[in-house]
């Protein structure tokens, strides 16, 4: 009985406290007296007061157009901002409508990344598309169009608490614009990025899907690269890991370069998906055509010998087979006096048919004595064949 009239005590006594704030606030005619009362509310701290705050910014949102003028701005945006972000604290997702249409009509950036953030807070998901159109919209943007340094930093503080806010919300809406944030115009001390890979990783569980449809449908090539390795360094599991890595070699193989810059990048595109193969793939065969189609470019020596790696490490007969008829082009070139740039793709191809074990590869092996390559070419064949003996051969 006492706990019971105690809690009713205490409830008469905080609607009183509400009912007299909302006669103060009421009573106050100007803005500058209701900015004052509004500081003194929010020293209150009492979550009953949040009605109060949401009929506080209702009217500023109403009166906005009485505030045009600078002079009268700056002490109207400093009170919707004072009431923007107790509602947030508050958690006061009632009021995410009345915050939203700040968001959209305000032109301070100050104001809207308070805005945003207090979104965030709240745990307002119904906005989380809008917060991603936002951001979408700062990701075209670009360092050299920004102007002064001021309004660049503003610009990126809006950035990071969108990102984060979307974050908050956990919507994989949000997702596409969050890896966009994660390699755009932001500098590295906006600290843009870092909060983007974050709310990326607390949207989805497993981003496999996400990143594969960048890689496969985005034009830009930049952007396919970034997709990949953003999976790479993600929490996916192997199996997506590995998806992602072949969608990418794919996209690496049906492209042409249409100057030496996109060249480089199909070619990194390339690599890394085999460096992924190799660290996730075993056992893989989806990869193993691609593959194949991509050893026989003469383009880059680090890409090759990945690709030829990769096959290694998948390991299958087919994957064997291709690193076969590799070794097989290559001895008929070399007799023909074409020999490869690089002697290094020959030498791993070589290891990589010894390390499988597999009798494949044996009589291409032996061929290399009979094909005119270099000692060290013909001593990497010996060793090879060493390890087939050593498996059984």
């Amino acid at each position: 009985m006492l706990i019971a009239a105690a809690a009713a005590s205490s409830a008469v006594a905080s609607n009183e406290v509400v009912a007299m704030w909302t006669r103060i606030y009421r009573s106050a005619e100007t803005l500058e007296r209701r900015h004052e009362v509004a500081l003194a509310m929010v020293e209150q701290d009492e979550p009953l007061l949040a009605p109060l705050f949401v009929e506080a910014l209702s009217w500023l949102v109403a009166d906005e157009r009485s505030h045009t003028a600078l002079t009268k701005r700056q002490p109207y945006n400093r009170m919707l901002t004072l009431v923007i972000t107790e509602l947030g604290e508050l958690r006061a997702v009632e009021a995410a409508p009345v915050v939203m249409q700040v968001v959209e009509f305000t032109e301070d950036d100050v104001v809207r990344a308070a805005a945003v953030a207090a979104l965030g807070r709240m745990g307002a998901q119904e906005v989380a598309p809008d917060l991603a159109v936002l951001l979408r919209n700062l990701n075209f943007e670009s360092a050299g169009r920004q102007g002064a340094r001021e309004q660049r930093q503003l610009k990126e503080r809006l950035a990071r608490e969108t990102v984060v806010a979307l974050g908050r919300l956990r919507q994989v809406v949000g997702f596409e614009q969050a890896f966009f944030a994660s390699i755009g115009w932001y500098s590295r001390d906006s600290g843009v990025a870092k909060q983007a890979q974050l709310a990326m990783n607390k949207m989805v569980s497993d981003p496999s899907p996400l990143f594969e449809d960048m890689i496969r449908s985005n034009a830009d090539f930049d952007v396919k690269l970034a997709a990949l390795e953003a999976q790479d360094n993600s929490p996916a599991p192997d199996a997506g890991k590995v998806t992602a890595a072949v969608a990418a070699l794919e996209q690496g193989l049906i492209h042409q370069p249409s100057n030496s810059t996109e060249e480089v990048t199909l070619s990194r595109l390339r690599n890394r998906a085999a460096e992924m193969i190799i660290n996730y793939g075993e056992g893989d065969e989806l990869a193993i055509a691609d593959l194949k189609r991509a050893i026989y470019i003469d383009y880059d020596i680090n890409e090759r010998l990945a690709e030829i790696t990769a096959l290694r490490v998948i390991g299958t007969d087919a994957a064997i087979t291709v690193l076969t008829e590799y070794l097989r082009y290559q001895n008929q070139r070399q007799l023909e006096g074409i020999g490869p740039r690089d002697y290094r793709t020959i030498r791993a191809t070589l290891r990589a048919l010894g390390e499988s074990g597999s009798q494949i590869g044996g009589e291409a092996i032996t061929m290399v004595e009979f094909s005119g390559w270099t000692p060290a070419v013909e001593q990497a064949a010996a060793e090879a064949l060493q390890m087939l003996d050593g498996a059984g051969r």
